[in-house]
């Protein structure tokens, strides 16, 4: 009866007990390919590097370097381009409904698919893959 006590107690111990995930999409360099149906209105020459929590976007000419936050291992946010960095209310407001993010659906030969919406929608903002390249 003690030993089933003990067993009991370990197991409780550590059912609360998780291992972190590690993110889907490690850090690297990575060229954006849009899907056919969104070339025409998504962004060209498009260029994510991700280091650790941020991510450096190379957009047209232009590059920036935003802050990353994961939502969970195969979703993120780029804090001033998925939204805003310093929302105003009516923003926080919109944002509360509808949280734009990088989605990860899969990956295939080192490719990842992705979309740009919210998570528990089904319309997107636009869709694609990441191809890493040195």
């Amino acid at each position: 009866m003690l030993r089933l006590f003990f067993l009991c107690c370990i197991v409780l111990g550590f059912s609360g007990y998780t291992v972190p995930k590690a993110a889907l999409l490690p850090d690297g360099s990575y060229n954006v390919q849009l899907d056919a149906a969104y070339v025409e209105t998504g962004p060209v020459h498009f260029r994510l590097h991700l280091r650790g929590n941020e991510v450096t976007m190379e957009l047209a000419d232009q590059t920036h370097t935003y802050p990353l936050k994961w939502i969970d291992a195969d979703s993120f946010i780029i804090i001033g381009y998925t939204q805003p960095a310093e929302p105003t209310a009516l923003e926080q407001e919109m944002l509360q409904g509808y949280t734009p993010s990088f989605n990860i659906r899969g990956t295939s030969n080192g490719t990842f698919r992705f979309v740009l919406g919210d998570q528990n929608q089904a319309d997107c903002i636009y869709s694609g893959s990441l191809v890493p390249f040195p």
